[in-house]
């Protein structure tokens, strides 16, 4: 719960997770919700590296809390906004046969990255129990010295953009 003044707000859980709304066509040359140009390139060369093993993709997947209260709660167009302009959402979600991938994309992977991907899975984990990202990913194009061994730590898997010019797969 929140004060501003008088006026109280309380913060809901968001649904969780993937809808009609954030599924994507993996083939599609459109753009992905979501994403900027930068992120939407790394994340487009990260999907062509699993070819046809992707069963699903979404982008832009909300998770986290959002804020109801006076002007707010019982106002259909406050409240979408409010769903929509809350800071938590996940770069990318993809289904594999082996299970699903948690995607954040960064230039540049560091704390931020690392810290999204953690509060993502927590997040989501706990709105939604049948949908466990089996993998975290994070899709660089440089992690940033010393990052290497704590993404390691944390089991989260990295590929570098590096990777893209090997052809090497995930």
């Amino acid at each position: 719960m929140t004060s501003a003044g008088d006026l109280v707000y309380e913060w809901h859980l968001v649904e969780n997770g993937m809808s009609a709304v954030t599924r994507r066509d993996p083939a599609t040359r459109l753009r992905w919700g979501g994403l900027s140009s930068e992120d939407l390139e790394l994340l487009r060369w990260f999907v062509g590296t699993l070819g046809g093993r992707v069963f699903e993709l979404h982008t832009g997947v909300p998770c986290g809390w959002v804020a109801r209260g006076p002007g707010i709660t019982g106002n259909p167009d406050m409240e979408r906004i409010a769903d929509t302009s809350h800071p938590l959402r996940v770069d990318a979600m993809v289904r594999l046969a082996s299970g699903w991938l948690l995607v954040e994309v960064k230039p540049a992977a560091g704390y931020q990255a690392l810290g999204q991907l953690l509060s993502y899975r927590m997040v989501i984990e706990a709105g939604n129990p049948g949908v466990v990202p089996v993998t975290l990913v994070v899709v660089t194009d440089q992690v940033e010295t010393g990052f290497g061994p704590i993404y390691e730590a944390h089991d989260v898997t990295v590929v570098e953009q590096v990777d893209r010019a090997a052809g090497q797969r995930p």
